[in-house]
């Protein structure tokens, strides 16, 4: 009677430990390998920057993947509608230019499930400012280096679209003109991006 007792015991025990064993993950290396989900941006870009003469309008775009959707990096290009124009070259009876510039995106979202949301933005590259005589054919064409870290809010609109507004500063490199000049267009600004993510 014992036994019987001591047997049914140990064939319960059994038929629930191999019960939990099978409903408890297996874990191993391979299975605890970290996910990566990667999304797609694509942007228009709009800005108002200043330099030491005046205030300009800048128009671009930019795509970028999202990884884990926090973390992005990406491309883009931005131009300076009616050019940048250096004290003494701000003539337009006079002078015609144009500024343009573009390279790499990157950034990292903050609780982007949010409805608002912070993002750290950095965008850096290289871009050329070509200045000229509206009469003549003589241009001077420079190259530059451009930096552009900005604080961004993001509204999530919807799943896929998104509105942000930036405080932004754009550093761009000394630019030499005649006479061993230089004309410095860095400057504080605003900017507008409206995302579409898929």
């Amino acid at each position: 009677m014992m036994k019987s007792k001591l047997l049914i015991t140990c064939l319960v025990l059994s038929t629930f430990l191999s019960f939990s064993q099978e409903s408890t993950r297996f874990e191993s290396l391979k299975n605890n390998k970290a996910k990566l989900d990667v999304d797609w941006m694509f942007s228009p870009m709009i800005d108002i920057s200043g330099t030491s003469e005046e205030f300009k309008i800048f128009a671009g775009g930019g795509a970028a993947a999202i990884f884990n959707d926090n973390f992005f990096a990406g491309v883009y290009f931005s131009s300076a509608i009616g050019g940048l124009n250096p004290a003494g070259y701000d003539d337009p009876e006079e002078w015609k230019n144009y500024f343009e510039y573009g390279g790499v995106w990157a950034g990292y979202r903050f609780n982007p499930d949010k409805l608002i949301h912070g993002i750290l933005d950095i965008k850096t590259g290289f871009g050329n400012l070509a200045l000229g005589e509206d009469l003549g054919a003589d241009w001077i064409n420079q190259s530059v280096y451009v930096f552009k870290p900005a604080l961004e809010m993001e509204f999530n609109l919807n799943k896929r679209l998104r509105l942000g507004f930036d405080i932004h500063y754009r550093y761009i490199s000394p630019v030499p003109l005649y006479l061993n000049d230089y004309a410095y267009l860095s400057g504080p600004g605003l900017g507008l991006t409206f995302k579409y993510v898929r």
